[in-house]
């Protein structure tokens, strides 16, 4: 019994340092509840100065209640600053630790100060100990729910304290008023308790959501069998790059592969060698690629680079001939030797395109040429093939 007691107070006063969301969720909540629960604190201990002003000594009213008020002021400011921060999950742990311990001090010293008020008033003001006594319970309880070890140490220091206080007291309304007090706060604490518990539970829907949501975005980006970048995050991409580079007036070149003799595996070995050898090529491309070369199989055994390092013909030549013969070398699928190449289609902006479009389109009919004229090496999109891919069109257009 007493362990599990233990244990149950453990769990309801321990920070959810396992979960750095909740942490987060608790954080940002308290950057709205904090200001708002120092201003009631403020106000409350004021109000209880001002019963015993005439009464008590002055550095026990107005000197210890600016005292606090100070203190209050101070880290109402500290949480208005932060505000706008975007804290990791070690200084939320920190700020949430000395919140805890600031707010936990705070309330033992108003119960300290409000019973060393008491003996210096009448009936009313010492009835309005108990009500300043209770006003600060309830603030804790419904400003601090979301931090639960502060709101819970908070209620058992000022509910302790109050029922300790009163109980030996021969005013049998101020016991009342204290058996009350305790009683609802208690009931508060239960359905906040439960508040919180919702909380907690939205808290990890939203983080399971987000994973979903992530996952998802993930999927739809991502070629299912190599895990390269699929043909609808080739095309975001190179939107992307390319106002970059007209951005930042630099070169862009974007590269089409096709396998030479992957039609050839697929008719002798079926599908499942040849997905398996797609694999291998994605596997190999994934290793070329950098911060300034990305790839993509855009289908079948067609794949795509971005080349955004502003590279000149003779290196984006050089790094064509190194990515052909990287795919040349020999594959082994199970115990399958296999050997293929590939062929590569290379167009460049600003010189030969102008947009994402044009520039898919030149590196295309640059992968044709060199299917035709040179398989398994790479051809570069140049004025010539321009001029004969605009005869071809023209010519096209008038068999029509």
């Amino acid at each position: 019994m007493i362990a599990a007691l233990a244990s149950t107070i453990r769990r309801l006063t321990a920070l959810p340092l396992d979960n750095p969301e909740l942490l987060k969720a608790q954080y940002f909540v308290l950057l709205r509840q904090m200001p708002l629960f120092y201003f009631v604190l403020v106000v409350n201990t004021w109000a209880l100065a001002t019963s015993y002003l005439s009464s008590a000594p002055l550095w026990r009213t107005v000197g210890l209640c600016s005292l606090f008020t100070v203190v209050a002021i101070l880290r109402s400011i500290r949480w208005w600053r932060v505000r706008n921060w975007g804290p990791d999950t070690a200084q939320i742990i920190h700020v949430l630790i000395v919140s805890s311990r600031i707010a936990v001090v705070m309330c033992a010293s108003l119960a300290w100060w409000a019973f060393s008020l008491y003996p210096y008033g009448d009936s009313y003001a010492q009835v309005h100990v108990a009500f300043f006594m209770a006003v600060t319970v309830f603030a804790t309880i419904f400003c601090m729910i979301h931090l639960r070890p502060v709101a819970w140490f908070c209620t058992a220091i000022l509910n302790t304290s109050l029922v300790l206080f009163f109980i030996t007291d021969d005013n049998l309304v101020l016991i009342a008023i204290t058996v009350n007090i305790v009683l609802v706060s208690t009931a508060v604490f239960v359905v906040m308790q439960n508040h919180y518990r919702d909380f907690s539970n939205l808290a990890d829907v939203q983080v399971k959501t987000a994973k979903m949501s992530d996952e998802n975005i993930r999927l739809g980006n991502e070629d299912s069998l190599t895990g390269l970048a699929n043909r609808r995050q080739f095309f975001l991409s190179l939107q992307g790059d390319l106002q970059n580079a007209k951005r930042d007036n630099r070169r862009l070149a974007v590269g089409i592969i096709d396998l030479d003799g992957f039609k050839l595996v697929n008719d002798v070995y079926g599908h499942s060698v040849g997905d398996r050898l797609l694999v291998q090529v994605g596997q190999r491309l994934a290793k070329l690629s950098n911060s300034h070369i990305q790839v993509a199989r855009l289908g079948g055994d067609e794949f795509a680079v971005i080349f955004a390092g502003g590279e000149e013909d003779v290196a984006l030549d050089a790094l064509g001939m190194r990515l052909c013969a990287e795919l040349r070398a020999p594959y082994l699928v199970g115990d399958l030797p296999i050997k293929i190449s590939a062929s590569l289609g290379v167009a460049t902006y600003p010189d030969m395109a102008s947009s994402a479009d044009q520039l898919y389109e030149f590196a295309d009919y640059a992968l044709y040429q060199s299917k035709r004229g040179n398989v398994g090496s790479i051809c570069l999109f140049s004025p010539q093939l321009y001029k004969q891919l605009h005869h071809n069109a023209v010519a096209a257009r008038s068999g029509r």
